[in-house]
């Protein structure tokens, strides 16, 4: 009897344990990865990383978020978000140890007077009630994060978390590297010996591990969003060996079309023609350039511009004017691939935030002299997780044409090691009245002068994907490989 039973329903049985399977993996991105344990130590090159942010401090501090006010910067451009955070102890750096508080100033923020907030990728987000470590550089009678979001830890039970450097990590053993790493610099110990005693009870905010992608909880409005942009590509490098101003062009809007190819999502990113901007403002217009912004600054940002319901109302982004760039598919080891960070930045602009795998687009750095263009499967489980595609391939007219025979080249990248960075959203916090107050006055870079007979065709990095019978992406050139 218990023989025919098995026979009977065994194979019944193993259908609905695949099923229940197959389910949680398709609900899997839609889910935060709050349980999954990040490595306990630091990677040698993470250890680095963590040297040069302990270097550049003045201040590293130990403290708890305890209020928060957004405004308008004084050229009325960005939102930036003041922080004050009361400190428990400082760990290195003089001349904070007997201040009870400090006020930290971030980019991002939420006016909610204004209904609008804007969120900006690479900055370091401090949530009220957070328990945090900050190292800290001074800015008047303020402080500034060193080196963005490397410059922050989150603190929970002893333990700190850094989403860029992928790593937990037990309090007492960062204090360990953190003193070393400063030994030349602090002739006295600023840690006090009872700095144990100081920590605060346990809160009840946890630092949170980042999922395969991070969706930032921000999305352009509609089933099938077309968000059309201009490019100025003003960097100094256009026209020259480094590449033709077509060239960079080219490398700032073809990962547009990357991302608006994606199998199973319906999104859609469309070149809308020069602009002369060599500044950027929220001002209705959706726009990439280049931007001095210093050497020892990122090597781009995005801002993302939404309203209180979290829908995105514009976007822009710049890439460091300071850096060295090439635009020609071969980067030299000390130069940076324009169309990898390009294809980065337009990933904050769909809603993504830092990817864990070094493999990804999303991914928080970008190495001298790498590629890295094509989608990978978490870049593409972001998209489509986001902007959902009801009948793959949903992809819109200005990428498709009639041809007979569907082709397709795959293209392979290189891949670096750099850092990662976990989730963050944007602030909500009170709002000052924003002053009306004059943009500041910015000597421009004229836009070069590009002309369209000598445009190179966009040519989508993306893995092979199923297309309707008599369609094909547009023509496809191979990424040039070093």
């Amino acid at each position: 009897m218990m023989k025919r039973w098995f026979h009977r329903w065994a194979p019944v049985a193993l259908v609905a344990l695949m099923l229940q399977v197959a389910l949680v993996g398709a609900l899997r991105p839609a889910l935060r990865a709050d349980r999954a344990p990040a490595p306990t130590r630091l990677a040698d090159a993470d250890r680095a990383r963590l040297a040069t942010v302990a270097r550049q401090a003045a201040v590293v501090a130990r403290g708890r978020v305890t209020d928060q006010v957004s405004e308008w910067s004084a050229d009325g451009g960005t939102i930036q978000t003041v922080t004050t955070v009361a400190l428990h102890y400082a760990v290195a750096g003089a001349g904070v140890s007997a201040l009870p508080l400090v006020r930290v100033r971030t980019e991002g923020g939420f006016l909610p007077a204004e209904g609008l907030g804007m969120r900006s990728s690479h900055a370091p987000v401090l949530r009220l009630h957070e328990e945090v470590l900050l190292f800290l550089q001074r800015a008047g009678d303020e402080f500034v994060v060193a080196r963005e979001e490397h410059g922050k830890f989150s603190v929970y039970a002893g333990v700190a978390a850094s989403g860029a450097l992928r790593a937990q990590i037990p309090l007492e053993a960062l204090y360990a590297e953190i003193q070393a790493a400063r030994a030349a610099i602090d002739a006295d110990a600023v840690l006090p010996v009872d700095w144990l005693r100081l920590e605060p009870a346990p809160g009840e905010v946890q630092a949170a591990a980042p999922d395969d992608f991070v969706y930032e909880n921000l999305r352009w409005p509609g089933a099938s969003p077309v968000v059309r942009f201009r490019v100025n590509p003003n960097s100094p490098q256009a026209g020259s060996a480094n590449g033709s101003v077509a060239a960079f062009h080219t490398a700032l809007v073809n990962p547009a079309l990357t991302w608006s190819v994606a199998p199973n999502a319906s999104f859609t990113l469309l070149y809308d023609g020069p602009t002369s901007s060599t500044s950027l403002h929220y001002d209705g217009v959706n726009e990439v350039i280049f931007l001095a912004a210093g050497p020892n600054n990122v090597a781009g940002r995005a801002s993302i511009w939404f309203n209180q319901s979290r829908t995105i109302l514009e976007a822009d982004f710049w890439l460091n004017a300071d850096l060295d760039w090439d635009a020609t598919g071969s980067p030299e080891f000390n130069q940076l691939d324009v169309e990898s960070a390009a294809a980065h930045e337009f990933g904050h602009w769909l809603g993504l935030g830092h990817d864990t795998n070094p493999d990804a687009v999303m991914y928080a750095s970008l190495n001298m002299g790498a590629l890295r263009r094509a989608l990978h499967p978490s870049d593409l489980a972001g998209i489509s997780y986001i902007y959902p595609c009801g009948a793959p391939p949903c992809i819109h007219e200005a990428y498709l044409e009639e041809t007979p025979t569907p082709t397709f080249t795959a293209t392979a990248t290189e891949t670096p090691t750099p850092t990662s960075s976990a989730t963050a959203s944007a602030t909500l916090s009170p709002t000052t009245t924003r002053a009306e107050t004059p943009t500041a006055t910015v000597t421009p870079s004229p836009t070069p002068t590009l002309d369209s007979a000598e445009r190179p065709t966009l040519a989508p990095t993306l893995p092979p994907t199923a297309m309707a019978p008599g369609r094909s992406y547009r023509t496809l050139l191979p990424l040039v490989q070093r």
